[in-house]
């Protein structure tokens, strides 16, 4: 399907059953959201979008809402949204294997339990992760960050665990990168950290 110049492409408001969005173009969404989960106790339980292609909107490319369980993102391409690529608010929430550019924020985490964040790709956006509970940490590892050297400072906010990361994207073969951090400094193996550290 393709979904064109619309405020919201696909609005769901929860129900029982798997929900799975897959294979659509979301593109022009003015102020408005590409896919959004909405709802009261056990709205959108189950939620699988993949492969999926999000571009351009002032708002979210993605929302899923609070009450949201069980679900996950995986292999779409999210870019040109002013706000955030991604918003998340359920729980048990697994991000795998997307690509995030050119977005305000790629992924914003409001909340939740068991967030786990790993093998995508963030290009250019103006900040990549940011987590707003200090309460929980998001598991951000093996993610490529444009650069073998991982993110660079601002990429990040909150308690965000980013180590390792990849040195290439996973559909290019990426291989994880050990760092080690020195004096504030970071390294991507723990045998420049260690160099450095003797200098």
């Amino acid at each position: 399907n393709v979904l064109n110049d619309s405020v919201v492409g696909v609005l769901d408001y929860g129900g029982e059953g798997e929900h799975q969005i897959v294979g659509n173009n979301f593109t022009n969404t003015g102020q408005g959201t590409g896919f959004a989960v909405h709802g009261t106790a056990a709205a959108g339980d189950n939620v699988s979008i993949s492969d999926n292609n999000f571009n351009i909107g002032d708002n979210y490319g993605i929302y899923i809402g609070t009450n949201s369980n069980n679900w996950t993102v995986h292999n779409n391409t999210v870019s040109g949204f002013g706000y955030a690529g991604l918003g998340l608010s359920g729980t048990t929430e697994t991000v795998s294997q997307n690509t995030f550019s050119d977005n305000g924020k790629a992924i914003e985490v409001f909340g939740g339990e068991s967030v786990q964040i790993n093998q995508n790709t963030f290009v250019d956006n103006n900040e990549a992760i940011v987590y707003d509970n200090a309460g929980q940490t998001v598991d951000a590892t093996l993610n490529y960050w444009d650069s073998v050297s991982g993110p660079e400072a601002g990429d990040v906010s909150g308690n965000v665990d980013v180590n390792p990361w990849l040195d290439a994207p996973i559909t290019e073969g990426g291989d994880r990168v050990v760092a080690a951090t020195v004096v504030e400094e970071q390294f991507s193996t723990i045998q420049s950290a260690v160099d450095a550290a003797e200098d």
